[in-house]
């Protein structure tokens, strides 16, 4: 198991205490009542959708883990995170552990708002399938689409049009990962797969993100409230906000480029669609950083489009990734968790949010865990493809290699008397009086390179390197780390 956690998780304290003290700034910038708004909306949605998803729970007999009593924002302090409403791997589950940790241990409010305004693949969960020495990926999808049928069926469907497929499909999807557990010798996976396909046959028919958030309540003490962003764009002071950014669509549209372009260039990156692609032009408009969300669908906002303000209860507007951040990082929290692959993209969102609303964001730390099914299986692969792929390392580093199990007991007792031999005639290299004396040498280290490379190939070694293709393929399929939560003990 390898975890991150970006600074140590003992400086968030001291890191959320400042924020506070900077909030005023903030929010003399962007607006001290569209601020004082947006944190009170985002609160009352929080608690009004978890209300929400524990009466369905209780609806539909499913018994939740306690929360206890959840913080009650008396230090007016808030700490957020985001996520797809996708059934969690190990590292989304450990941002919402340590965000529930640290809610209860600062006071502050805890709110992971759900991302269902992004499009993706119906709700795949994936298993393990042991066949011989190879770990195979199994897929099955939980979710289908609730996009009227007249769509465009090649559009990728929004995570807020996606249900949870039929009590009867789910029991098939959870069967076979049971099986393929037991065969693989996962037992206690199995059991735990079991519990929570019965959790999720019970929410057949339910919304995606309600299903996947009540089935990982089940089984996690939570001390945060969850609140869906379509929630939060349609029916909060969020949604003034974001009309008032699309209006200033010029000046959004040169900011976001430009530090784009500048982003790339301080730090040396090449690709153009790292971390965003630019906003596009086409004849007299232009992109802007949003998406019009109508009937489960989504398309680009593009400054020529009539009406940037209004567009009725169900039609509005959404924002994508890195205006999503720089909204709730500088209108609702005073603390942000990402995972790796936000606090990456995010270090652009203070450049920008610093250059657009003229003061620094809020700021933001890093929460994520990999795990594996097999971590010895892993080790072992990834030391048989260090040593397949590193044959003249070892010959020409030899020292290194010893006593890591690579040769026998022969082998290095031959190899030390080699190397020292070796080690010797380097030394006499370097001192060599005479152009004759230092042939003779370079001659007789040739000698010692010829002997270590004739053992280190006849090693097991050479079997290395022959089986690397194999190794490599393994070691892909056993480093597989998007296995859903439920599958490791004490996730």
């Amino acid at each position: 198991m390898s975890d991150v956690i970006v600074p140590p998780y003992p400086d968030w304290k001291a890191l959320l205490e400042q924020s506070m003290k900077a909030r005023p700034e903030i929010a003399a910038a962007v607006g001290a009542h569209e601020v004082l708004n947006a944190r009170a909306d985002v609160a009352e949605c929080a608690q009004r959708y978890t209300d929400y998803l524990l009466r369905a729970a209780s609806e539909r007999g499913i018994r939740l883990v306690d929360a206890g009593d959840l913080p009650d924002n008396s230090q007016d302090a808030a700490v957020m995170a985001g996520h797809q409403p996708v059934v969690f791997h190990p590292g989304l589950l450990l941002k919402a552990q340590i965000l529930s940790k640290f809610s209860r241990e600062s006071g502050a409010l805890g709110i992971p708002v759900i991302i269902d305004t992004d499009a993706g693949d119906l709700c795949e969960i994936s298993w393990p399938r042991v066949s011989g020495d190879a770990l195979l990926v199994r897929r099955a999808s939980i979710a289908c689409a609730t996009v009227p049928s007249n769509q465009n069926v090649d559009a990728p469907v929004l995570y807020s049009a996606q249900q949870i497929k039929t009590r009867d499909e789910i029991h098939e999807i959870f069967s076979e990962m049971q099986t393929d557990l037991l065969a693989a010798g996962l037992d206690s996976a199995a059991e735990r797969a079991r519990k929570v396909g019965a959790v999720y046959e019970l929410l057949a028919g339910c919304s995606l993100a309600m299903a996947n958030s009540i089935a990982r309540w089940s089984f996690e003490r939570r001390g945060y409230r969850e609140v869906p962003l379509s929630m939060l764009l349609r029916d909060t002071s969020l949604r003034h906000v974001v009309s008032k950014l699309a209006q200033d669509s010029t000046r959004l549209f040169e900011t976001y480029n430009g530090c784009l372009d500048n982003y790339r260039r301080e730090h040396s990156i090449k690709n153009v669609a790292n971390p965003f692609p630019n906003l596009k032009k086409r004849d007299d408009s232009f992109e802007l950083p949003f998406w019009v969300v109508r009937d489960g669908e989504r398309q680009p906002l593009w400054s020529s489009d009539k009406d940037l303000v209004d567009f009725g209860e169900e039609t509005y507007l959404a924002t994508r990734g890195s205006i999503t951040t720089m909204i709730l990082r500088a209108y609702c929290s005073d603390l942000f968790i990402h995972g790796i692959g936000g606090g990456k993209y995010d270090r652009f969102v203070d450049s920008f949010g610093a250059h657009y609303l003229g003061t620094p964001l809020s700021p933001f730390v890093v929460a994520s865990r990999t795990r594996v099914i097999n971590p010895s299986r892993v080790d072992e692969l990834s030391a048989a493809v260090l040593r397949g792929s590193s044959m003249k390392q070892v010959v020409s580093q030899t020292e290194l290699y010893l006593g890591k199990g690579i040769f026998t007991a022969q082998e290095e007792c031959r190899l030390r008397e080699v190397l020292a031999k070796r080690a010797r005639l380097r030394e006499q290299l370097g001192t060599a009086a005479s152009p004759e004396e230092k042939s003779t040498v370079a001659h007789a280290l040739n000698q010692m390179n010829t002997e270590v490379r004739e053992v280190v190939q006849g090693s097991i070694l050479q079997s290395d390197v022959a089986e690397l293709p194999r190794n490599q393929k393994l070691l892909e399929g056993w480093s597989y780390r998007e296995f859903p939560y439920f599958l490791f003990e004490g996730d």
